[in-house]
């Protein structure tokens, strides 16, 4: 029996419906009523109905607000408006809110019928659709884990494999052989293993439609597994044709109705069933050449294999790089690293080393770091580099994952850099500030903030706009003019107080910055 709940203000609506209807007949128990949708949220709670007859106009709470709360408390729950409004706008609300059906008042029996009849249906199909979900997932997890792996035992016996084969309806001749592997390399959270079983039947009855062409497709977790067989009439350019056709038909079907990454695998064509293994081992290792093939493709092994070399790869003067990075030269550090993976690539080197290099790379650059005074950690503060680099499934991910690293370590030491840079200049500039009067110089400064004259020079130009013997004669003579506005001070007297053992230099400096002699000054604040 289907539990049904009816939620009306009127009493009499509510009672007339419970008690002049023959719900029996149509398998139907009333288990209770509510008088709006407050009262029926507190029934719904306890009754567990299946199905909700409310009205839309109620007090305190009306029937779409309660459609709304059920949408999110109890979404199982089939709802059926009835209203005397015959109102296309209500009709469009409710359909918004998941409604399920709507009875106009007032109710003909015929009408409600056919409604609750909808509505029924609903509910059994959904339950069937659970159960046939439920039965394919046993059948799954119960089965087709083991039917790949019974299907390649069964072939190494050269007795009866044909009759082996029939047992489990493959209907398989003497011909030619080919392996097929879709790998799902990064399916949706909505891809469950469910929705992947569906996929897996879409491309079972795509290869069931092709002609000259016998199959069998394993699902395994997220690998598809397919097995062809060309009959041995025909010949090899046909057989070309025919996988061509096939393979393409395969992806079509993918990138229609699959947003996520995959990859098709192609193996080598045998001519004995014995050796389908063969094939199909090549055709998972065509999958791995997504590396650098790229995503969503298909891949022949014949077209990948022969470009594999049996050396490591190694990183081309790694010192070198480091300076790059410590000098923090962005443009040649981009060349550097797209070199190397234009290397790489040119020698097809496997996954695994690609990953290994881009970890040494990342070495380096904290190595890098630590050299020019910096934490090393803060390349990769709570991250796991390691963990970072998996996450990358091609080797143009990797190479743009590693472009981003380079320009961040780059902007990170010039901003550390630049800032060092001006902290030196003010402690600098603080030094000759209180110290003018002292025989100082940018040797004996720069011994002092512990750089070389030359690097002190060029920052010290960058950051302050003047250069470091400027700067200092600039002060010297302002502190020269505070000095000569007192008479009582003589003229050689201000030039030793501001650094200047001879008075005659100390007189052509300042007349050269300000236009005028140290006395024609004096008389002037006079």
């Amino acid at each position: 029996m289907i539990n049904l709940l009816i939620v009306d203000d009127e009493e009499t609506i509510r009672e007339g419906l419970k008690d002049h209807v023959p719900w029996d007949e149509m398998g139907i128990n009333i288990v209770g009523t509510a008088e709006d949708g407050i009262d029926a949220l507190d029934k719904i709670k306890q009754l567990k109905p299946d199905i909700v007859i409310v009205d839309i106009k109620m007090p305190r709470m009306d029937g779409l607000q309660l459609a709304q709360k059920l949408k999110i408390l109890a979404p199982h729950v089939k709802i059926v408006f009835l209203t005397g409004y015959d109102d296309f706008s209500y009709a469009q609300q409710a359909v918004t809110l998941g409604v399920d059906d709507y009875v106009l008042k007032p109710v003909s029996r015929s009408a409600l019928f056919e409604c609750i009849q909808r509505v029924k249906n609903k509910l059994f199909d959904e339950k069937k659709e659970r159960e046939e979900r439920e039965a394919l997932k046993k059948h799954i997890v119960e089965s087709l884990p083991f039917l790949k792996a019974w299907f390649f035992s069964a072939i190494k016996n050269t007795e009866d494999i044909w009759k082996k084969l029939s047992f489990i309806n493959i209907d398989f001749k003497n011909g030619e052989f080919l392996a097929v592997v879709i790998t799902i390399d990064d399916a949706n959270d909505k891809d469950d293993y469910y929705t992947l079983f569906k996929l897996y039947n879409r491309i079972k009855f795509l290869l069931e439609g092709m002609e000259h062409l016998k199959s069998v497709i394993f699902f395994d977790e997220h690998i598809f597994t397919i097995i062809l067989n060309f009959p041995a009439s025909i010949t090899k350019d046909q057989i070309s044709k025919i996988t061509l056709d096939t393979l393409y038909k395969i992806k079509e079907l993918l990138d229609y109705i699959f947003d996520g990454s995959y990859t098709v695998g192609v193996g080598r064509t045998v001519d004995d069933i014995r050796y389908i293994e063969r094939s199909y081992k090549d055709a998972l290792e065509a999958c791995e050449y997504r590396f650098y093939m790229g995503e969503r493709q298909i891949i022949y092994i014949d077209d990948v294999e022969p470009a594999t070399k049996s050396y490591r790869y190694k990183i081309p003067d790694g010192e070198e790089f480091m300076t790059i990075i410590k000098v923090g030269n962005e443009q040649k550090a981009r060349a550097y690293l797209k070199r190397i993976f234009e290397n790489m690539k040119e020698q097809r080197e496997s996954m695994d080393v690609v990953k290994r290099i881009c970890l040494e790379l990342i070495v380096y650059m904290s190595k890098a770091i630590y050299e020019v005074g910096e934490p090393p950690e803060v390349l990769f503060n709570k991250t796991d580099p390691w963990y970072e680099i998996n996450k990358r499934f091609t080797i143009d991910q990797l190479y743009e994952f590693m472009t981003n690293i380079v320009d961040v370590v780059i902007g990170y030491l010039s901003y550390q850099r630049k800032t060092r840079n001006q902290k030196i200049v003010e402690q600098v500039k603080d030094i000759i500030d209180k110290e003018y009067s002292a025989d100082i110089s940018l040797e004996s400064v720069s011994e002092r903030v512990y750089i070389s004259p030359c690097y002190l020079s060029s920052i010290f130009s960058q950051e302050a706009g003047i250069t470091f013997k400027e700067y200092l004669i600039k002060v010297r003579i302002e502190k020269a003019k505070e000095l000569l506005k007192e008479p009582s001070i003589k003229v050689y007297e201000v030039a030793q107080m501001v650094g200047y053992k001879d008075p005659h230099y100390f007189s052509q400096l300042f007349k050269k910055y300000t236009g005028i002699t140290p006395v024609q000054y004096r008389n002037s604040q006079i």
